[in-house]
């Protein structure tokens, strides 16, 4: 019986990368959302606008962007597929152009975000189940996670040593108020 979810995942997988993919090159709304944003200069090359940074790049140094993640996980079975393409084959206004820079930053923001808001649900699960809903426990846990969360989007990791840091505070945070 496993091995029929193992493979189911491993199709959902594919499936999924592949349209990715196919959305990337075709979507006629990806390719609104790059006319919108392309600005040819005097000698009639192109650029485009990052959305965050504001700076004028080129094809090759830009991305199209969900502003609400499609997310990075692959779909495990067929409703989480829906789900995610859904999510994917969206509205040119839940899309914006950002540099490859910008856009590696955003998407390790969300996945941060993704991360930090699962553990404060974690938490309240944990303080609900065991009475401590009405006790400071939740509310120290849940306001430190939060200005870890705070802290992570200034730094958005520019370093691996950085990264490193804020991980180990981070657990440490956890296993002092957990």
């Amino acid at each position: 019986m496993q091995n029929i979810f193992k493979k189911e995942q491993i199709y959902y997988k594919k499936l999924f990368s592949k349209c990715r993919k196919h959305w990337s090159e075709n979507s006629p709304v990806r390719k609104e959302c790059l006319k919108n944003s392309c600005i040819k200069n005097d000698d009639g090359e192109e650029k485009w606008i990052c959305t965050h940074c504001l700076a004028y790049k080129a094809a090759s140094e830009r991305d199209v962007d969900h502003i609400d993640p499609v997310g990075s996980n692959s779909p495990k079975n067929r409703e989480e597929f829906i789900h995610y393409f859904n999510k994917m084959d969206c509205s040119v206004t839940n899309l914006q152009v950002l540099c490859k820079k910008c856009h590696k930053m955003k998407t390790k923001t969300d996945l941060l975000n993704k991360k930090v808001n699962k553990m404060i649900s974690e938490i309240k699960y944990f303080c609900e189940c065991f009475g401590f809903a009405s006790t400071s426990v939740e509310k120290l846990a849940y306001s430190h996670i939060k200005k870890l969360h705070n802290v992570s989007k200034k730094v958005l990791m520019s370093s691996e040593e950085k990264k490193e840091k804020f991980e180990k505070k981070f657990v440490e945070l956890l296993k002092k108020y957990c």
